[in-house]
């Protein structure tokens, strides 16, 4: 008959050596892991996001620009302006009508 200090003793030593197989394990894929890198270019994730997706044509309340740029300069260089003349997207009556449809407001000061 065993003793329950025997049986205790063989669970032990039964959980040990598990513990030692499994960190022999997990080393062993750190290294595989390591040695199969996978390169940055060849990394492709997949969004796992489910949201749900609403469209609101127009807003309840306007949205307010403060910074707008309705124009820019006729010439220019990797983003330095290089003329003070300036060319407007559209006339004022077009970008009116836009700002009306998307409820937009200009901040004025």
């Amino acid at each position: 008959m065993i003793s329950r200090r025997q049986w205790l003793y063989g669970v032990g030593l039964v959980a040990g050596s598990g513990i030692q197989v499994g960190r022999a394990v997990s080393a062993a894929a750190k290294n595989e892991a390591q040695a199969a890198s996978l390169q940055l270019s060849k990394y492709e994730p997949r969004s796992m996001l489910q949201v749900h997706e609403s469209h609101v044509e127009r807003s309840k309340f306007p949205n307010i620009d403060f910074h707008t740029h309705i124009s820019g300069s006729t010439k220019s260089e990797n983003g330095v302006e290089l003329a003070p003349d300036r060319e407007f997207l559209g006339a004022p009556q077009e970008l009116l009508a836009v700002m009306d449809r998307r409820n937009i407001r200009a901040w004025s000061t």
